[in-house]
């Protein structure tokens, strides 16, 4: 048995569903993701930097020799993200899913809730030192 709605207002749900409107709620929660982590690791402080004239946001650690740093910004309307700790770069674009929910899904046609965009982007800079 679907537990999908019959009516749905799919169009409505997708106009709310924009890059703009995601990248927003991410920033708000890479900030809470920042406090959180250096509540734990107290002795190794993270920054957040958002630069409104590009729209992209870098999160980094100063102390750490190399510096790192992560940025993360809106590109063809992609979210793209780029750890300068490694060459490579990777983005996600949003979307309804099957159950109209907002979504980031991957190049690969994967699905991603924030949290899980926010791990795969950070956990390298937060947890790999």
């Amino acid at each position: 048995m679907s537990t999908i709605t019959q009516v749905f207002n799919w169009v409505e749900k997708r106009a709310a569903c924009n890059i703009a409107e995601v990248f927003h709620q991410v920033c708000i929660e890479i900030g809470n993701d920042i406090i959180t982590i250096n509540g734990i690791k107290y002795k190794e402080l993270y920054f957040k930097q958002e630069s409104l004239s590009d729209g992209t946001i870098v999160i980094g650690q100063p102390s750490r020799n190399p510096r790192v740093v992560v940025s993360i910004g809106i590109v063809d309307q992609q979210i793209i993200v780029q750890d300068q700790a490694t060459p490579d770069k990777w983005s996600v674009r949003v979307g309804l899913n099957i159950e109209g929910r907002c979504v980031l899904k991957a190049e690969d046609g994967s699905e991603m809730e924030t949290w899980q965009f926010r791990k795969k982007a950070l956990e390298g800079l937060f947890f790999d030192n």
